[in-house]
């Protein structure tokens, strides 16, 4: 980092206790998770960072790779660009630091989407409820988890980002 002047600007945080990731993303700006296929062909599923930035109102760019695209759609929850595209990744940083609108739209989406697609609580609600359609505790599972929503916005989102 310091050979490319980014010392100030870009931190390797290392190993986090849970606690610690939810106090570090309360400082992010955009969640940035470019991926590429590893020498071997393998490839990544879902990034649990970029469920984790998405359910903190953090808006999210990451690649049009693999199973990323089930959880970052193009201009709906995030931005996607291809795998190696450096520029194209730049262009998507530009992007939402500078239309403010995109980036608040973005990241309301991704969080709805996280919410009612990803979350332990309202998904396991949902599950009762197929199984026990008519238990009341299922009902209640889903209100309850949908009541909890204790996310607070991006501190972003109506304003300009820094770039």
């Amino acid at each position: 980092m310091r050979q490319l002047g980014l010392q100030n600007h870009v931190v390797f945080h290392g190993r986090k206790t849970s606690h610690e990731i939810q106090q570090l993303l309360k400082q992010i700006d955009v969640i940035i998770a470019p991926s590429v296929p590893t020498a071997d062909g393998r490839r990544e599923g879902i990034p649990v960072v970029l469920m984790e930035g998405m359910a903190s109102h953090i808006p999210a760019i990451a690649s049009d790779l693999s199973g990323i695209p089930e959880l970052v759609k193009h201009n709906q929850t995030g931005l996607l660009v291809p795998p190696h595209d450096t520029t194209g990744l730049a262009e998507a940083i530009l992007t939402l630091a500078s239309d403010h609108t995109l980036r608040n739209r973005l990241t309301a989406q991704g969080y709805q989407f996280v919410r009612e697609e990803f979350d332990v609580a309202i998904n396991s609600g949902k599950l009762l409820h197929v199984i026990l359609p008519d238990h009341k505790l299922a009902n209640e599972f889903i209100e309850q988890s949908t009541e909890e929503d204790t996310h607070q916005p991006s501190r972003y989102q109506s304003q300009e980002m820094p770039v």
